[in-house]
């Protein structure tokens, strides 16, 4: 009987879509991110099997939720690049460039909503992307703010996401990937 209390145990850590289990390592990981001290800190919260996720970074200590929108480099270009804020609502002006979108249009959209029935603050920045010169090269678009509640929340909201903005419908798990 024992023995098998712990297979059910392993079951459901591993195989169940979402549970007070995935809920407490996701806490523990977004904990763990507010200490790391590298540039490039992350958890990315993942709906296996689909490609959906939803990433978090840290900035001065706070989580950040970040959901990269689209990329504008021009073609063959690889990195690494040094990244620069940019304060207006608008891209930065570059030349030929291409063109790659994370989410649709209608998923960012859901977003968007989503973030605002929550109180969360939904504003697309953009990010320069320069070469060793410091040119402008690219750039990035993302909805990048502040996650002002608490992380034990955090497991909840990247559901949400899934289900109402990506619209998963099959069976998923969450897979957690930090640095």
């Amino acid at each position: 009987m024992y023995r098998r209390a712990i297979l059910l145990y392993f079951f459901a850590l591993t195989v169940l879509p979402v549970s007070v289990i995935a809920g407490d390592a996701v806490t523990s990981a977004l904990e763990r991110l507010r200490t790391r001290t590298n540039n490039d800190r992350y958890v990315i919260l993942e709906a296996a099997p689909t490609d959906k996720y939803v990433q978090f970074t840290s900035e001065n200590g706070d989580i950040v939720y970040d959901f990269p929108l689209e990329l504008a480099l021009p073609s063959g270009v690889k990195g690494p690049f040094r990244e620069g804020r940019v304060s207006s609502a608008a891209p930065p002006t570059v030349q030929s460039v291409t063109r790659k979108r994370y989410i649709s249009e209608a998923e960012q959209a859901r977003l968007e909503n989503l973030l605002q029935k929550r109180r969360l603050d939904a504003s697309v920045s953009y990010i320069s992307l320069m070469d060793e010169q410091r040119r402008i090269i690219g750039w990035t678009a993302a909805i990048h703010s502040k996650y002002r509640a608490d992380l034990s929340t955090a497991e909840s909201f990247t559901t949400t996401v899934f289900r109402e903005v990506f619209q998963i419908r099959e069976r998923w798990t969450i897979r957690i990937l930090e640095n």
